[in-house]
């Protein structure tokens, strides 16, 4: 989610500029780059999941207590 938001703070400076923007998100990642996101705005659209590298989609994060704390069971 970090790099969406980094992608979104650049979209003042570089606009639907595709040479400005280089994309690189999109290439680097997987997720909607500056240029992209810009056009979303503009056309109040939002950021659909299939927008997204699948890698993305498959992460899965589980908690199991802190590890380390081992407690006797």
């Amino acid at each position: 989610m970090h790099y969406l938001e980094d992608e979104f703070d650049r979209v003042v400076g570089v606009g639907m500029e595709k040479l400005r923007c280089g994309c690189l998100s999109l290439i680097t990642f997987g997720f909607p780059c500056a240029c992209a996101i810009a056009l979303k705005i503009k056309n109040n659209t939002p950021i659909r999941l299939d927008e997204i590298h699948t890698h993305w989609k498959r992460l899965r994060f589980e908690y199991d207590g802190d590890p380390k704390d081992k407690k006797a069971t």
